[in-house]
């Protein structure tokens, strides 16, 4: 049997992880290329020349790990493999220097995976580019040796080609369990590459429990015919996902690539959070993309629980804009916006146990197709047709959000018809996109931004 977890629990989860310690309190050691001295890590003058020549036996938990960036930046045409680990009090840190004439960007620029994660547990990756790279960073547990608790931050991850600017791959060959835990991916910068026919979702994760996947801007720009490109895709048995905060924009061309969405996801096991994210897909006029996509592979009984608060979603003319098969699927507070007119459906594949769950949304002015119908449930569907199921009894119909600037700067204007309409939801929904705090008593406006006025 599946074990379920309440929102409560999980919501303790995502406290217990935020204030993990993450304090640098071992030695530092030291990566130069153009160091001369001898070359045995310990300062800036004697540092290693090269990843391959680490001595990793060196480095325990709590150290540090600087490459030098260079006054501005340092390019390094090798590929790190992590090969150390922290324990559950200290973590073992790689970044950038923190000294001048060390501070700068560093970049590795190489053909394949630009840096390896393999059974390693309490790493901490941070301020590191890769560029020109097949995946940027490759995150890999196994029966032999699980990871847990991976921090990737502020990382730069441009040009990719191939599936996974992050990749994150917990399968085993010994059953379906997940050999990654933990992992949180923050603050990161991950863009695809223009010219590219090869799957490149830009994160990645398979058979993974607890991702958390916050304040990223994703970009996904691929434009050659056949490349599949999902802004984040996670599939088979991810237990307990955690994503808010971010903003994705995937810029292909449907008429080109039609298997593309902003979110792609399956097989959640537990609980799903997804908040304050605007996912915005101006191109996407086909029926084979969509904005969110989430197909549950077990049966409905052991279906994990989606709670989808305060996020905007807009599509360029898709027929689903949105798209669902979880009946414990809870989705309040978000903006539905389809910039054409007549397109744009929320599709809800399976009903939802409780209609109410899904309610205090906004629908843009050209939501729906054959004029009304917004939603498709067995059959397309107006407002009052779900309001008569139980849905959307303080839904808005077909509005225009008045975004102070469309598609550039989507905080609601005065007069918007979101401004107080939609619920408190309280903790952890209770902080919006830019940090600012929601009100702990009466509504809130509807979107990932709290105006204040």
């Amino acid at each position: 049997m599946i074990k379920t977890y309440s929102l409560t629990w999980w919501i303790f989860i995502v406290a217990c992880y935020f204030s993990f310690n993450t304090c640098i309190i071992g030695k530092n050691y030291y990566v130069n290329k153009y160091a001369s001295g001898s070359n045995d890590g310990t300062s800036w003058e004697n540092a290693w020349n090269s990843f391959s020549v680490i001595e990793w036996t060196k480095l325990k938990a709590g150290d540090v790990l600087f490459i030098s960036g260079g006054k501005d930046s340092t390019v390094y045409n090798e590929a790190l493999t992590v090969e150390a680990s922290g324990d559950e009090n200290k973590l073992f840190t790689i970044r950038n220097g923190l000294d001048p004439m060390h501070n700068g960007r560093v970049i590795i620029d190489v053909p394949g995976k630009g840096m390896k994660i393999i059974k390693k547990r309490y790493v901490r990756i941070s301020n590191i580019e890769f560029k020109n790279v097949t995946s940027g960073v490759y995150i890999r547990g196994a029966s032999t040796g699980a990871v847990n608790v991976i921090y990737l931050d502020s990382l730069k991850v441009v040009n990719f080609k191939k599936q996974g600017g992050i990749f994150i791959n917990g399968w085993s060959s010994a059953g379906l369990d997940a050999t990654v835990d933990s992992v949180f991916i923050r603050y990161c910068t991950l863009t695809t590459s223009y010219l590219t026919n090869k799957q490149t979702d830009v994160i990645y994760a398979q058979y993974c429990n607890n991702l958390f996947i916050l304040n990223n801007t994703i970009t996904v720009t691929s434009r050659i015919k056949g490349s599949h490109t999902d802004g984040i895709q996670f599939v088979h048995n991810i237990k307990n996902i955690t994503i808010a905060n971010n903003s994705i924009n995937n810029l292909t061309n449907s008429d080109i690539n039609n298997k593309c969405n902003g979110i792609m996801g399956a097989d959640l096991i537990g609980k799903g959070l997804f908040f304050n994210n605007i996912i915005y897909a101006p191109e996407f006029n086909n029926s084979g993309n969509n904005v969110f996509s989430y197909s549950n592979g077990k049966t409905l009984d052991e279906a994990g629980s989606w709670y989808i608060y305060n996020n905007i979603f807009i599509g360029g003319g898709t027929i689903n804009l949105f798209k669902i098969e979880d009946k414990d699927a809870h989705i309040k507070n978000n903006i539905f916006y389809s910039i054409p007119a007549e397109t744009g459906q929320i599709y809800l594949r399976v009903p939802l146990e409780d209609w109410s769950r899904l309610d205090y949304n906004l629908y843009g002015q050209n939501n729906g197709t054959k004029g009304d119908k917004i939603f498709r449930f067995e059959g397309s569907k107006s407002m009052n047709q779900m309001q008569n199921l139980g849905a959307e009894l303080h839904g808005i119909d077909r509005e225009n959000p008045v975004f102070k600037t469309p598609f550039i700067n989507l905080h609601l204007q005065i007069g918007s018809p979101g401004l107080n309409s939609g619920i408190n939801l309280g903790i952890p929904f209770n902080i919006d996109k830019n940090g600012m705090e929601r009100p702990i008593n009466g509504n809130w406006d509807i979107g990932c931004y709290q105006n204040s006025h």
